[in-house]
């Protein structure tokens, strides 16, 4: 079914009304059609539902054939700050692994030739890549999550420093393994291929 300009609108009222309940708010979608104010069409309201279960904003569970949605609101932004202060020492951790990593290329830049543990090197650039492309999911996972105006407010800078730091990681990756490319006169191709690499990781690669 195509989204209508105003079902974004009208989500957004859903969870505003939902987040403003007491906690914890649990209900099924013919509680959610009585109480919630606004009228809409049953399956307008379980677009609705469904979406928020997507986002993490609403739990849901089976109970015999009912759906019974609920929330738990300190739960729930514990849970999401919890999430921040782990991805942001996950981020600190693989930007130390890339300065190291920086260190050995810059190491071998200084000797002429083919060089010892060229395999084990491009293992650890494909680990490297993995963990940023994680990384870089886990934070559009928490970037999707529908927060009230003030949360938002609250950790939009947060987030922009996160993604600014990744978006540096990923950088250097394309630099590092451009390095390899030349030094080791292999085609970008032939990376691409061997490790699985994702192609916007290939596009700047040059012999």
């Amino acid at each position: 079914m195509a989204v209508t300009p105003q079902q974004p609108k009208q989500r957004r009222l859903v969870l505003e009304w939902i987040v403003n309940q007491p906690s914890p708010l649990l209900f099924t979608q013919k509680d959610f059609e009585k109480r919630y104010p606004g009228r809409q069409p049953s399956n307008i309201v379980r677009e609705h539902l469904d979406a928020l279960v997507a986002d993490g904003v609403l739990e849901l569970s089976k109970c015999g054939s009912i759906n019974v949605f609920y929330y738990f609101k300190n739960v729930k932004w514990a849970g999401i700050r919890g999430d921040l202060e782990n991805l942001s020492g996950k981020v600190a951790a693989l930007t130390r692994e890339c300065e190291a990593l920086q260190t050995q290329i810059n190491s071998m830049q200084e000797t002429r030739g083919d060089f010892k543990g060229k395999k084990q090197l491009l293992l650890r650039q494909k680990e490297l890549e993995r963990q940023v492309a994680s990384k870089k999911l886990e934070i559009s996972k928490l970037r999707k999550t529908r927060w009230t105006p003030d949360d938002i407010a609250n950790k939009t800078k947060e987030f922009q420093s996160t993604k600014a730091q990744l978006e540096s990681l990923a950088d250097n990756i394309e630099i590092l393994v451009d390095y390899l490319c030349k030094k080791c006169q292999v085609e970008p191709s032939a990376i691409r291929q061997e490790f699985a690499i994702p192609e916007e990781f290939c596009s700047a690669y040059t012999l």
